[in-house]
């Protein structure tokens, strides 16, 4: 993120996945958060009202990885025992 020129495709690519990825777990965790996640929300989203106002994202479905989501779901049978 921070090696690339400003002007980068790289960077750039970069930078708008970290805002999607805030703007999804800000939403995610704001019914169990609700005063740190409007406060995050306000601070990078100065001019929103609130974001216990906005829906939850839809996520693309073409983003699903089922061989990553099999490893994980070994992972976390794993850990039970």
């Amino acid at each position: 993120l921070y090696c690339e020129a400003p002007s980068s495709v790289k960077r750039k690519a970069s930078v708008q996945v970290v805002r999607h990825l805030f703007d999804c777990l800000v939403k995610w965790l704001a019914p169990m958060l609700p005063f740190t996640m409007e406060e995050a929300w306000l601070d990078r989203h100065p001019d929103a009202v609130s974001v216990h106002l906005d829906q939850f994202p839809q996520i693309p479905t073409d983003w699903k990885n089922e061989a990553l989501a099999e490893k994980w779901r070994k992972v976390r049978q794993v850990r039970r025992v």
